[in-house]
């Protein structure tokens, strides 16, 4: 796979080296007040790794501060970004409706037992993570041979809309949903549709076990900030790409 180094990643010109730090400098941006930025935060003790830096559409700056480089990160929980861009993307095709039920989509998957709060959990509530549950459901999906029917075995003790919980379990329903409507997996839907358009080259990715692998196949990213930026970019607009 492709490995983004020093050697081969250019994106300003000229490299800046400042107290070990790799710097792309915009001409119109001075090293010594963008290194005097940098220490103000630094003194909150706040960690920085790489950052791009924007200006009206203009790319500024890239810093990586030592000992870190641009070198691809893996960015966990990144990929919730990246799979709710699917489902928005897959949305405009036609392909997905926010108000369609998850049981709808599913039917066999469902429990025996079907309670209202099953029955009214919609591709909207899983979207914002207020599917009802009342914790993570990631260690039903990630432990079954049957994640997509282990979401639904967890305990939907809330009506979906009215409790908010942070689950990566959500996430991966929402590439079930990917893969179940375009008949691939959420990686291979955004290369066509999202990092191939915008010149976005992830450099490896990581997948979950064999038995959730051939439905989700998605959950930890290896990208640079700059990747990241052209997706905020994007996300942040009404363009069309």
């Amino acid at each position: 796979q492709k490995c983004y180094t020093q050697g081969n990643y250019n994106p300003l010109g000229e490299l800046i080296m400042i107290n070990k730090s790799e710097i792309y400098l915009n001409k119109k941006i001075s090293p010594k007040k963008l290194w005097n930025f940098i220490e103000k935060i630094q003194e909150t003790e706040t960690e920085i790794h790489s950052f791009s830096f924007y200006k009206s559409n203009e790319l500024m700056a890239e810093i990586a501060i030592a000992p870190y480089s641009y070198a691809p990160m893996q960015l966990y929980s990144l990929s919730k970004s990246f799979t709710s861009t699917a489902i928005g993307i897959a949305e405009r095709m036609g392909l997905v409706d926010l108000e369609e039920k998850i049981m709808d989509i599913f039917p066999e998957h469902l429990p025996e037992v079907i309670n209202d709060n099953i029955k009214n959990m919609r591709v909207r509530h899983v979207l914002t993570m207020n599917n009802g549950h009342g914790g993570c459901s990631m260690g039903f999906v990630s432990n079954s041979d049957n994640p997509i029917s282990a979401f639904f075995e967890k305990p939907v003790e809330f009506e979906p809309g009215t409790h908010f919980s942070y689950d990566t379990g959500s996430t991966f329903m929402l590439s079930a949903i990917i893969k179940k409507r375009t008949g691939m997996t959420t990686l291979d839907f955004l290369m066509i549709n999202l990092f191939e358009p915008l010149g976005i080259t992830p450099d490896r990715w990581y997948k979950r076990p064999p038995r959730v692998e051939s439905v989700f196949s998605f959950h930890q990213r290896m990208l640079r900030s700059s990747d990241f930026s052209i997706l905020t970019k994007v996300c942040g607009t009404e363009k069309e790409f």
